[in-house]
């Protein structure tokens, strides 16, 4: 692990308690070495001096680092990067494999786009594979960010550009949506730290019921009529969102995330 921000620290931890990784398997380093000391304090982990020492020690280097500094880190440290049996993940927004295939040739590369719920061990991370892997390693990739929270491979480098719009930037229209409802309860007369835990407790439960209902077969629809009874509350709750076109304001913010790292990413 290069890099240990909050992202970095959150995978390593992921990781390491999940046994996903045996923790003297995990080597890390950060110039901010109070983050490195930190996390090796933490879990356990392996502390190293610099970046050289970390990636010989690794079979898979995760590039934890400011976007603006990946391209000179991976072009300084090409000749102990770029080996086949080397996997380079990058957890950079908007930094493209051409990036790192201007150094390496050799290296198998990984595009991972996670989100801050990772944080909570609840994470959403999108994975894109650039290389010959073996089932194994790739197996292993995908042990790492399933280790805290869920992840899904694209088969298009282009397709993380949509995951970015949903569940990269999607935490933030859930966090705007929960402090609308506490605000409506507040306007219509409830206490603002009761507000707080009910509305973030009822997205909490939905998102678990969707969750169990998806791996069913059931349709987020079907949940939403089972709780909207003919002429009841729900129905003119959900009337008012239609009215005000709550469905198409949802699509319009994940496609315009989605453009918007497109963009970016050139």
């Amino acid at each position: 692990m290069i890099g240990c921000g909050n992202m970095g620290t959150a995978i390593i931890g992921g990781m390491v308690k999940s046994g996903a990784v045996a923790a003297n398997d995990v080597f890390v380093y950060d110039i901010a070495r109070d983050k490195a000391e930190k996390n090796a304090k933490d879990f356990g982990i392996v502390l190293k001096s610099n970046i050289k020492e970390t990636i010989e020690a690794s079979d898979y280097v995760i590039v934890a680092v400011k976007p603006l500094d990946v391209e000179a880190m991976v072009a300084e440290h090409k000749s102990i990067l770029d080996k086949q049996d080397k996997v380079v993940i990058s957890i950079a927004a908007g930094l493209k494999a051409a990036v790192y295939r201007k150094h390496l040739a050799q290296a198998l590369i990984v595009r991972a786009m996670p989100n801050t719920p990772m944080l909570a061990g609840e994470g959403a991370t999108g994975l894109y594979f650039d290389g010959k892997f073996s089932a194994g390693q790739k197996d292993n990739v995908m042990k790492i960010f399933s280790s805290c929270g869920i992840a899904e491979e694209v088969a298009k480098e282009e397709h993380l550009d949509i995951v970015t719009g949903l569940s990269g930037s999607g935490p933030a229209y859930v966090y705007i949506f929960i402090s609308a409802m506490v605000d409506a309860a507040v306007r219509e007369g409830l206490p603002r730290d009761k507000a707080k835990k009910l509305a973030s407790q009822t997205v909490l439960g939905a998102a678990k019921m969707t969750k169990e209902a998806l791996a069913e077969g059931v349709h987020p629809e079907e949940l939403k009529d089972r709780v909207m009874s003919p002429g009841g509350t729900t129905a003119a709750g959900l009337y008012a969102l239609e009215r005000g076109s709550f469905r198409a304001d949802i699509m319009d913010a994940v496609r315009a995330a989605a453009q918007r790292s497109r963009e970016l990413g050139g």
